[in-house]
């Protein structure tokens, strides 16, 4: 639900930086105030925001990024951010300009895939520190138990008392 507002929000803030930002100096030669007949509402948007939540969405959830697990690193999950909405913002294009080819701002697209990178890689990076810090103070760890006790067994006990950011409480050995 928090990525699919994020998508929605990406995507306004992409609006508002094609359609009503006022560009500094330097910058105003690369992103050219749109025409007025070329200026479309907010509104005129919606139709492909919220195909592009649900591609994103399906793309996150086949990627597994939804997928609780604590072998999934913070990286692991920018990397499926950064691919997935490259790819859905890429079909989104195809798909836009197949059906109306001057209809849209070709540079809000890029905005909005920035954006969106920008927007779901930092709440991941948030709750991924806000995790790893609950685990630190022992808050909602994993209870483990090694079997054995030598060799291998040991090894896997130093790493996880030497560790307490990977969300595991070693409970003893059999």
């Amino acid at each position: 639900l928090w990525d699919q507002a994020l998508i929605f929000a990406g995507f306004a803030f992409a609006y508002w930086l094609r359609y009503e930002a006022d560009w500094p100096e330097p910058l105003d030669q690369i992103v050219v105030e749109v025409a007025t007949q070329n200026w479309v509402s907010f509104g005129a948007f919606l139709p492909i925001i919220f195909p592009l939540m649900l591609l994103l969405a399906l793309r996150f959830t086949t990627r597994g990024l939804y997928r609780s697990s604590t072998r999934l690193t913070a990286l692991d999950q920018i990397a499926i951010i950064i691919s997935s909405t490259l790819t859905g913002i890429a079909l989104l294009i195809v798909f836009v300009f197949l059906y109306k080819p001057f209809y849209y701002s070709r540079l809000i697209f890029v905005f909005a895939g920035v954006a969106i990178i920008v927007l779901l890689s930092s709440w991941r990076l948030l709750v991924v520190g806000f995790r790893h810090w609950q685990w630190s103070r022992g808050i909602g760890r994993e209870r483990v138990l090694v079997v054995g006790g030598t060799g291998l067994g040991q090894q896997v006990m130093s790493g996880i008392a030497a560790s307490p950011g990977l969300g595991y409480t070693l409970v003893g050995y059999v």
